[in-house]
Protein backbone atom coordinates (compact mmCIF):
# COMPACT_ATOMS: atom_id res chain seq x y z
CA UNK A 1 0.00 0.00 0.00
CA UNK A 2 1.32 3.44 -0.93
CA UNK A 3 1.15 6.08 1.79
CA UNK A 4 3.07 9.08 3.09
CA UNK A 5 4.67 9.52 6.47
CA UNK A 6 3.47 12.47 8.55
CA UNK A 7 6.72 14.25 7.72
CA UNK A 8 6.29 13.66 3.98
CA UNK A 9 2.73 14.98 4.09
CA UNK A 10 3.85 18.14 5.89
CA UNK A 11 6.64 18.60 3.35
CA UNK A 12 4.13 18.18 0.53
CA UNK A 13 2.05 21.09 1.85
CA UNK A 14 5.15 23.27 2.02
CA UNK A 15 6.05 22.47 -1.60
CA UNK A 16 2.67 23.37 -3.10
CA UNK A 17 3.63 27.05 -3.79
CA UNK A 18 6.52 25.71 -5.89
CA UNK A 19 4.01 24.29 -8.38
CA UNK A 20 3.66 27.87 -9.65
CA UNK A 21 0.18 27.41 -11.11
CA UNK A 22 -2.28 30.10 -12.17
CA UNK A 23 -4.33 29.30 -9.07
CA UNK A 24 -4.13 30.59 -5.51
CA UNK A 25 -1.63 28.44 -3.58
CA UNK A 26 -3.69 28.81 -0.40
CA UNK A 27 -6.66 27.19 -2.10
CA UNK A 28 -4.47 24.35 -3.40
CA UNK A 29 -3.07 23.76 0.07
CA UNK A 30 -6.62 23.70 1.44
CA UNK A 31 -7.61 21.16 -1.23
CA UNK A 32 -4.85 18.77 -0.26
CA UNK A 33 -5.66 19.21 3.43
CA UNK A 34 -9.31 18.35 2.76
CA UNK A 35 -8.38 15.29 0.68
CA UNK A 36 -6.01 14.05 3.37
CA UNK A 37 -7.97 14.88 6.52
CA UNK A 38 -11.29 13.73 5.09
CA UNK A 39 -9.70 10.62 3.50
CA UNK A 40 -11.41 11.65 0.28
CA UNK A 41 -11.09 10.58 -3.31
CA UNK A 42 -10.25 13.44 -5.68
CA UNK A 43 -13.70 13.32 -7.30
CA UNK A 44 -15.32 13.62 -3.86
CA UNK A 45 -13.26 16.67 -2.94
CA UNK A 46 -13.87 18.44 -6.24
CA UNK A 47 -17.66 18.23 -5.90
CA UNK A 48 -17.78 20.14 -2.59
CA UNK A 49 -19.68 23.43 -2.61
CA UNK A 50 -20.44 25.80 0.32
CA UNK A 51 -23.91 24.26 0.42
CA UNK A 52 -22.31 20.91 1.27
CA UNK A 53 -20.89 22.19 4.56
CA UNK A 54 -23.02 21.15 7.52
CA UNK A 55 -22.40 24.12 9.82
CA UNK A 56 -24.17 22.55 12.79
CA UNK A 57 -22.26 19.25 12.77
CA UNK A 58 -19.12 20.73 11.18
CA UNK A 59 -19.01 17.95 8.60
CA UNK A 60 -18.68 17.87 4.84
CA UNK A 61 -21.73 16.38 3.12
CA UNK A 62 -20.78 14.02 0.29
CA UNK A 63 -23.67 13.55 -2.11
CA UNK A 64 -21.96 11.41 -4.72
CA UNK A 65 -19.44 8.88 -3.44
CA UNK A 66 -18.13 5.57 -4.72
CA UNK A 67 -19.71 3.59 -1.89
CA UNK A 68 -22.67 5.86 -1.25
CA UNK A 69 -25.36 3.48 -2.46
CA UNK A 70 -27.67 1.14 -0.58
CA UNK A 71 -29.61 -1.85 -1.84
CA UNK A 72 -33.30 -1.11 -2.01
CA UNK A 73 -35.82 -3.32 -0.23
CA UNK A 74 -37.78 -3.68 -3.46
CA UNK A 75 -34.89 -5.51 -5.13
CA UNK A 76 -33.72 -9.11 -5.09
CA UNK A 77 -30.00 -9.86 -5.43
CA UNK A 78 -27.83 -12.88 -5.96
CA UNK A 79 -24.54 -11.70 -4.50
CA UNK A 80 -23.71 -8.65 -6.68
CA UNK A 81 -26.15 -9.52 -9.46
CA UNK A 82 -29.52 -7.76 -9.54
CA UNK A 83 -32.28 -10.30 -10.16
CA UNK A 84 -35.34 -8.08 -10.02
CA UNK A 85 -36.61 -4.72 -8.79
CA UNK A 86 -39.77 -2.61 -8.79
CA UNK A 87 -39.68 -0.19 -11.74
CA UNK A 88 -42.20 2.01 -9.94
CA UNK A 89 -40.16 2.28 -6.76
CA UNK A 90 -39.74 5.96 -5.82
CA UNK A 91 -36.54 5.32 -3.88
CA UNK A 92 -34.43 3.51 -6.49
CA UNK A 93 -36.47 4.04 -9.70
CA UNK A 94 -36.04 0.37 -10.51
CA UNK A 95 -32.23 0.48 -10.30
CA UNK A 96 -32.12 -1.75 -7.22
CA UNK A 97 -29.92 0.72 -5.35
CA UNK A 98 -30.42 4.27 -4.18
CA UNK A 99 -27.88 6.96 -3.35
CA UNK A 100 -27.34 8.13 0.23
CA UNK A 101 -25.43 11.01 1.74
CA UNK A 102 -22.15 10.36 3.46
CA UNK A 103 -20.04 12.65 5.61
CA UNK A 104 -16.38 13.56 5.98
CA UNK A 105 -14.62 14.93 9.06
CA UNK A 106 -11.71 17.38 8.93
CA UNK A 107 -9.78 19.22 11.63
CA UNK A 108 -11.29 22.37 13.16
CA UNK A 109 -8.47 24.47 11.69
CA UNK A 110 -9.16 23.27 8.15
CA UNK A 111 -12.91 23.54 8.68
CA UNK A 112 -12.55 27.21 9.64
CA UNK A 113 -10.60 27.84 6.44
CA UNK A 114 -13.17 26.00 4.34
CA UNK A 115 -16.25 27.87 5.57
CA UNK A 116 -14.66 31.24 4.69
CA UNK A 117 -14.91 30.46 0.98
CA UNK A 118 -18.03 31.90 -0.64
CA UNK A 119 -18.68 30.73 -4.17
CA UNK A 120 -21.79 29.67 -6.11
CA UNK A 121 -20.05 26.59 -7.44
CA UNK A 122 -17.40 24.09 -6.35
CA UNK A 123 -14.91 25.31 -3.74
CA UNK A 124 -12.12 23.65 -5.71
CA UNK A 125 -12.77 24.45 -9.42
CA UNK A 126 -10.18 22.08 -10.86
CA UNK A 127 -10.32 18.97 -13.01
CA UNK A 128 -9.47 15.54 -11.70
CA UNK A 129 -6.60 15.19 -14.17
CA UNK A 130 -5.12 18.53 -13.11
CA UNK A 131 -5.03 17.44 -9.46
CA UNK A 132 -3.41 14.15 -10.46
CA UNK A 133 -0.73 16.06 -12.38
CA UNK A 134 -0.07 18.31 -9.40
CA UNK A 135 0.28 15.22 -7.21
CA UNK A 136 2.86 13.69 -9.54
CA UNK A 137 4.87 16.91 -9.54
CA UNK A 138 4.71 17.09 -5.75
CA UNK A 139 5.95 13.51 -5.54
CA UNK A 140 9.08 14.60 -7.39
CA UNK A 141 9.50 17.72 -5.25
CA UNK A 142 9.39 15.78 -1.98
CA UNK A 143 11.32 12.88 -3.52
CA UNK A 144 8.88 10.24 -2.33
CA UNK A 145 9.11 6.72 -3.71
CA UNK A 146 5.94 4.83 -4.54
CA UNK A 147 5.24 1.35 -5.88
CA UNK A 148 3.23 1.32 -9.10
CA UNK A 149 2.76 -1.79 -11.24
CA UNK A 150 5.78 -3.48 -9.63
CA UNK A 151 7.98 -0.45 -10.35
CA UNK A 152 9.38 2.15 -7.99
CA UNK A 153 8.59 5.69 -9.09
CA UNK A 154 8.32 9.23 -7.73
CA UNK A 155 4.80 9.49 -9.17
CA UNK A 156 2.52 10.32 -6.27
CA UNK A 157 -1.17 9.55 -6.70
CA UNK A 158 -3.87 11.38 -4.69
CA UNK A 159 -5.17 8.09 -3.29
CA UNK A 160 -1.96 7.83 -1.26
CA UNK A 161 -3.32 10.70 0.83
CA UNK A 162 -6.52 8.74 1.52
CA UNK A 163 -4.39 5.77 2.56
CA UNK A 164 -2.14 7.93 4.74
CA UNK A 165 -4.81 9.44 6.97
CA UNK A 166 -6.08 6.26 8.71
CA UNK A 167 -2.53 5.00 9.21
CA UNK A 168 -1.53 8.27 10.88
CA UNK A 169 -4.66 8.22 13.05
CA UNK A 170 -4.02 4.64 14.11
CA UNK A 171 -0.43 5.49 15.00
CA UNK A 172 -1.67 8.08 17.50
CA UNK A 173 -3.45 5.30 19.46
CA UNK A 174 -6.36 7.70 19.99
CA UNK A 175 -8.87 6.05 17.66
CA UNK A 176 -10.46 2.61 17.59
CA UNK A 177 -10.71 0.58 14.41
CA UNK A 178 -14.48 1.22 14.39
CA UNK A 179 -13.87 4.97 14.50
CA UNK A 180 -11.40 4.67 11.62
CA UNK A 181 -13.96 2.62 9.67
CA UNK A 182 -16.46 5.46 10.11
CA UNK A 183 -13.99 8.10 8.95
CA UNK A 184 -13.21 6.06 5.82
CA UNK A 185 -16.92 5.40 5.22
CA UNK A 186 -16.29 1.67 4.92
CA UNK A 187 -19.31 -0.59 5.16
CA UNK A 188 -17.43 -3.38 6.96
CA UNK A 189 -14.31 -3.85 9.05
CA UNK A 190 -12.53 -6.04 6.50
CA UNK A 191 -11.03 -3.27 4.33
CA UNK A 192 -10.23 -1.19 7.42
CA UNK A 193 -8.14 -3.94 9.00
CA UNK A 194 -5.68 -3.56 6.11
CA UNK A 195 -4.67 -0.21 7.57
CA UNK A 196 -4.13 -1.77 10.98
CA UNK A 197 -1.61 -4.20 9.47
CA UNK A 198 0.20 -1.39 7.65
CA UNK A 199 0.18 0.74 10.81
CA UNK A 200 1.72 -2.11 12.81
CA UNK A 201 4.39 -2.58 10.15
CA UNK A 202 5.24 1.14 10.18
CA UNK A 203 5.50 1.03 13.98
CA UNK A 204 7.96 -1.86 13.78
CA UNK A 205 10.05 -0.04 11.17
CA UNK A 206 10.11 3.09 13.32
CA UNK A 207 11.17 1.07 16.35
CA UNK A 208 14.06 -0.52 14.42
CA UNK A 209 15.23 2.87 13.13
CA UNK A 210 15.19 4.39 16.60
CA UNK A 211 16.86 1.46 18.36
Amino acid sequence: MNYLTVEQYQELLKKIPELKTDYDSKNLILLFKVIYEGALRVSEALQITPQDLDLERKQIILNNTKGGRRRCKCAKWQKSKLLSSDENCLKCAGMGKYRVREFAWITPETWNELIKIKTPGPIFPYTRQTVWNWCKRLGVLINVTMQHEEKLTTNLYPHALRHSRPIHLLNTNKFTINEIMGKLRHKSLEPTTTYVKVSNESDRKSTRLNS
